[in-house]
């Protein structure tokens, strides 16, 4: 599967814009990418240090999930729920800290 992030931060294939989803407009990301690059603007690919930047974010990300400061999603937080999130996100930190070596 290629993900979207993944794309951002490297480049699309060639067949990206066909590819069905639900979850990604891949023709809408495409356009995104070709826009940029038509208005001489830097696309993401095209910073520096660019990977390490997105690591550390979504890192905190999953420290920090911004549901859990949303009062209405708090409010709809089953116990069930809360044990998926707890399992997906240890998983998820475990592969940043694993792939930076801790």
């Amino acid at each position: 599967m290629v993900d979207l992030r993944r794309c951002l931060l490297t480049s699309f294939p060639a067949d990206a814009a066909a590819r069905p989803t639900d979850d990604v407009d891949w023709k809408a990301a495409v356009a995104f990418d070709a826009a940029l690059t038509a208005a001489g603007a830097k696309r993401p690919r095209d910073i520096g240090g660019i990977e390490v930047t997105s690591a550390v974010y979504w890192f905190i990300q999953n420290v920090s999930p911004q549901e859990f400061f949303i009062k209405k999603m708090r409010a709809r937080m089953t116990p069930e729920w809360l044990a998926e999130k707890r399992v997906k996100q240890q998983k998820e930190l475990e592969t940043y800290l694993d792939a930076w070596g801790f």
